[in-house]
């Protein structure tokens, strides 16, 4: 499973440039994120398009 999260990492750096900007959002979508991290990468996917609605 350490070899799948690394593989993750590598996906996440981008969706980790927008948990930044959901930091300045709100902490409410932080914790989503840190449950989609033990969920996959398909979730973060999700918490990305989520981030968008908050902006709005």
């Amino acid at each position: 499973m350490i070899i799948k999260e690394k593989k993750a990492l590598q996906i996440k750096s981008k969706v980790i440039i927008k948990v930044m900007e959901s930091l300045q959002l709100g902490s409410k979508v932080i914790i989503k994120v840190k449950e989609a991290l033990q969920l996959g990468s398909k979730v973060i996917i999700k918490v990305s398009e989520a981030l968008q609605l908050e902006v709005k």
